[in-house]
């Protein structure tokens, strides 16, 4: 997804990109990837991350979480002896 920097003098010392476009895939619809991307991003604590989190805020996107299975299954492998 492209981003753009704040224009705001705090961008110099701070990231704050924006989602300005969304490019699909695999025929996945714009709302679809965004919502996907947020579920997934939202766990990360920077500026990219955030930004895609609120694009989809903005556009009123809800989303469960798709990947929590993902991460019960990586912690059960890492435990394994």
């Amino acid at each position: 997804m492209p981003i753009r920097s704040c224009s705001t003098r705090r961008a110099r010392a701070h990231a704050c990109p924006k989602v300005v476009d969304v490019v699909t895939f695999g025929g996945r619809s714009e709302v679809e990837m965004l919502r996907l991307a947020a579920c997934l991003e939202e766990h990360y604590p920077h500026s990219m991350a955030n930004a895609v989190v609120q694009a989809a805020r903005d556009r009123g996107l809800l989303h469960e979480e798709m990947h929590s299975g993902w991460s019960t299954l990586s912690r059960t492998a890492l435990q394994a002896p």
